[in-house]
């Protein structure tokens, strides 16, 4: 089985956003067993739970994109203190990664970064690129 992690949010209730997700599931259909985590925001998770728990695993964790914090009234998409605080949980699970993956896993207790380091394939793609 190849676990494949999508690391960007895939609003369930963005149903253009969801179709392409299908569409990914049908391609992967064709290949093989496999399963699909994909990444959703603190604040998207219950939604997204619910509406993708048929197909997908979805899991919350490092809130990359601060949506919480992202309101009209704060336009600004993140803080630099943000980034830096994400980058750094990045690179430090990426060190404890390279000693043991058990162990980075056991300190850092994240869902979505327990779902990279098991992943198989990492698919993220937005706007027009697929890396």
């Amino acid at each position: 089985m190849i676990n494949v992690v999508i690391p960007e949010p895939i609003p369930s209730l963005n149903k253009g956003e969801a179709a392409i997700l299908e569409g990914l599931w049908e391609s992967l259909n064709k290949h093989g067993d496999f399963h699909i985590t994909v990444y959703s925001p603190p604040s998207w998770f219950n939604d997204d739970s619910k509406n993708y728990k048929n197909k997908y695993n979805v899991v919350d964790g490092i809130d990359l994109y601060d949506l919480a914090n992202n309101f009209l009234d704060n336009p600004a998409p993140r803080s630099r203190l943000h980034i830096l605080k994400t980058w750094g949980k990045f690179i430090l699970f990426a060190l404890l990664t390279r000693i043991s993956k058990d162990l980075a896993t056991h300190i850092m207790k994240d869902s979505f970064l327990q779902a990279l380091a098991d992943a198989d394939l990492i698919l993220a793609g937005h706007d027009g690129m697929l890396g």
